[in-house]
């Protein structure tokens, strides 16, 4: 791990299998949780998507899914994420 790296969930000094969480690598879990369950859905097409940006509590305070919702932790992750051509895909996809 780059020492410049922030973490954002730091590891259980009593576990000693735990490891320290960068944003990064929680952006990275965050969007493969979201292709298992889009998977796991078995086929059916998601209407709407909201895209965000909040905190961790933020987005575990919710009892229940509100839609589908892809959120990033930070502004910058999620234009490292979204590049100007996956805005355009969405944009395309928007109509």
């Amino acid at each position: 791990m780059a020492k410049n790296e922030h973490i954002v969930l730091p590891a259980d000094p009593a576990d000693p299998e735990d490891f320290d969480v960068t944003a990064e690598a929680m952006e990275r879990a965050q969007r493969a949780r979201l292709i298992r369950q889009a998977m796991a859905a078995g086929g059916k097409t998601m209407k709407t998507v909201t895209i965000g940006v909040e905190s961790l509590e933020e987005a575990t305070q919710r009892l229940r899914p509100e839609g589908s919702r892809i959120s990033f932790i930070t502004e910058m992750l999620l234009l490292k994420v979204l590049t100007s051509r996956r805005w355009d895909l969405i944009r395309a996809m928007a109509g």
